[in-house]
């Protein structure tokens, strides 16, 4: 079950998930988990919700302008 968080001042995505995951590179993942489309626009006030870190590594993070997903090998072969 997530908790709630509320932003404080100074705070960044990366400190917080540093705050608690002991990994800041999380960042983008618990950004697209709580909707933001801005990793880097958050405001003092805002609350986020901090899920169990598998939650949060079963996120895909978002493509940047011009990627394009990396093709998945198929579940099955039917040849």
């Amino acid at each position: 079950m997530a908790k709630s968080y509320t932003i404080q001042k100074n705070d960044t995505l990366k400190k917080i998930c540093q705050k608690f995951y002991s990994d800041p590179s999380l960042f983008e993942n618990l950004a697209k988990f709580n909707g933001l489309c801005n990793p880097d626009y958050i405001f003092v006030g805002q609350r986020l919700l901090i899920p169990a870190r598998v939650e949060l590594e079963d996120v895909t993070p978002p493509l940047r302008d011009g990627e394009k997903p990396e093709p998945q090998p198929p579940l099955y072969n039917l040849g």
